[in-house]
Parts: structure tokens; sequence; C-alpha cells
């Protein structure tokens, strides 16, 4: 049974053993503030650490910034000598095959480009590959600091994106979400950053058994993607940093709310920008996409033939609807058409003798 503190205050439950209410006003306020403090301090410090967090991503992915791949290095090289053999076992057979298919052609044509262009073109890559890729990465890096800058500019304007993600004076919940928001941008950024490096230590790493099939004009198509993909992996650090550096330059200075979710959204685009540069490496054949494409269809198509195999003359059901509309016309009475019919002539009013005048 439910009673009433002695002082007219909050009902209580009894407890056994013991008279009175157990719980009174003064006790109700006390445990309440506790809570919003205990809850307000969780909350602080759940921001304070994603804080932390955002400024060491961030500060991290600014210091990738000077981080390149070298693969002029010794221990590459080395492990570059592995896929070289490897380029010399596999030539032999390419070559061969492509030889006999040109002779079996008839093609003197076809022969002349497998062995004035496909085997020169093809060694030379090789063995000048990871000089090639050395050259493009600096090209690249020297390209970003032209436009970007120092690394000390790309890291000044990175940490003050993390700082005004957490100084706009918003609700907690909204600070939480945008501070969230950069969070993943920035993981994504590192991700990216990195992976790149072991994108491209790979790409050439296989480069020389991916060059060798440029020999055989049916295979040739693999060594232009291959070298298509790493060219587009090694420009990927200077669309990451400029997109980033046009960020950061559009909401310099803005400490507010909007400023500060603009700086989050500009980390994801920046993480999503190297995905629109591999869109231009055709990855599959022009064959292959036009099969894709008819399989796409191929739904519509099927829709299209039925109505049309419903709409048609021979359909059993069609004709059993066009002899019903010819036995209900047949039934109906027929009406005689229209006919012209004579004019009837109308006497004058007055006769003019023959020989006189009206006047």
């Amino acid at each position: 049974m439910i009673q009433v503190s002695p002082d007219g205050g909050f009902p209580c439950l009894p407890i056994v053993g013991l008279s009175g209410c157990t719980v009174s006003p003064l006790g109700s306020d006390l445990a309440g503030s506790t809570a919003g403090a205990i809850a307000d301090g969780l909350m602080g410090a759940f921001i304070s650490y994603l804080s932390a967090a955002d400024t060491w991503l961030i500060g991290h992915v600014a210091g990738l910034f000077g981080v390149t791949p070298n693969v002029g290095a010794d221990w590459f090289r080395t492990a570059y000598r592995a896929t070289a053999k490897a380029f010399e076992a596999v030539v032999t057979p390419i070559l061969l095959v492509a030889t006999i298919g040109s002779i079996v052609r008839q093609d003197l044509r076809r022969l002349g480009r497998v062995w004035a262009v496909g085997l020169p073109v093809a060694v030379l890559a090789a063995a000048a590959a990871t000089v090639l890729t050395d050259l493009a990465i600096r090209a690249t890096d020297s390209l970003t600091s032209t436009v970007v800058g120092t690394h000390l500019n790309v890291h000044g304007a990175l940490q003050n994106l993390a700082s005004d993600a957490f100084a706009t004076g918003s609700p907690a919940l909204v600070t939480i979400g945008i501070g969230l928001l950069a969070l993943a941008g920035a993981v994504l950024v590192w991700l990216e950053l990195v992976l790149r490096s072991a994108a491209i230590y790979v790409a050439v790493f296989f480069m020389p058994l991916c060059l060798v099939t440029y020999i055989w004009p049916a295979t040739a198509a693999i060594a232009k993607r291959s070298v298509q993909i790493l060219i587009a992996l090694v420009l990927s650090k200077f669309v990451i940093f400029a997109t980033l550096w046009l960020g950061m330059s559009t909401v310099a200075g803005d400490r507010s709310i909007d400023g500060a979710l603009e700086g989050a959204g500009i980390l994801l685009i920046a993480s999503f920008a190297p995905f629109v540069l591999l869109r231009f490496v055709p990855i599959a054949d022009v064959d292959v996409i036009a099969h894709l494409e008819g399989v796409a269809r191929r739904p519509f198509r099927a829709a299209t033939r039925a109505a049309s195999a419903v709409a048609a003359p021979t359909n059993p059901l069609v004709m059993r609807l066009l002899a019903a509309r010819t036995t209900s016309e047949s039934a109906r009475p027929q009406t005689s058409p229209v006919t012209a019919q004579p004019l009837a002539v109308r006497a004058p009013d007055y006769r003019i003798p023959a020989g006189g005048s009206d006047g």
C-alpha cells in the first residue's frame, strides 16, 4: 500500500521493519542532482576523449604528407629481382605463342608488332619500372607541395579543423556528432594513404609479370590496365591533399557550427576523392560492359515480348474478343445512309410581263 510521507511530501512504498516513509523531497533532489552530475561528467569525459582522438588522427594524417613509398630502396630492389626472373621465364612461351598465332593467321603486320613493338617495350619497361615509378612519385610530391604548400602548412590547417570541431559552443550531442564525423573522415583518409603506399609496392612488384603480357596482342590490355592503375595510385595523394587544402581554405576563420560541419565533411570528401580518380581506369572491356548492359535490359525486353505476345492477332484471347465484337456489330439494326434530297422550287412572288418594265 502506498503511504504519504509525514510532512506531506512524495508518496512512497513502505519497507518491512521500518516505519514511515523512506524517501523525502530533499533526498529525491539530491539523487537527481547526483545523477545529473554523473551524466555531465561522463559526457564531458567522452567529448574530451573524442577531441583527443580527432586531434591525434588529424595530426597523424598531416604527418603522412611527407611520407612516400620508396621503390628505389635496396630491400625493394632485392624483392623486385625475383619477379624479374619470373619475367625471363615467362617471356619465351608468350613470345612463342604470339609468333605461332601470327604465322597461322598469315598476318605479317601482327608478327611485326610482336617482335618490333611488344617485345622491346615489355623488356625496357620491366627493366625501368622502379626508376619510372620513383620519378612519378617524386613528381606527384612536388606537384602536391606546389599546390598545398609545406608540411607545416598542412599540419596547422588540419589542427585548426580538429580544434574548431569542439569550440563551437554547440550542445553536447551536436558536438559529439561532428566529432564522430571528423573521426570517420580522418580514419578513412589515414587508411587510404597507408593502403596507397602498400598498393604501389604491390603493383610495382608484379609489374614485370603484367608487362610481359604486352608482347601478345590478345593479352596486351592487361599490361595497359596495370600501368593505368599504378598511375592512379600515384596521383591519389595529390587528389587527397589538394581536396583537404581546398576545404581548409574554404572554412578558414569560420569557428561556427557550420564551419566545423563543413570541415568534417571535407575529410569525408577527401576520403572518397581517389575513387573518382580510379573510375577513369577502364577495368572492364567494352564487350564486358555491353554484355552487362544487355543482362540489365533483359527484364525490359522480356516484358516487351510478353506485351507483344498478348496483343498479337494470333492470340486466342484476342481472336475471341474480335469475334465477339463482330457478332455484336452484326446484331445491331442497320440504318440507311443519309441521301441528298432535292430542294423544292419556290415560285416567284410576281411575274414581269413580256416586253414591259417593272417601273
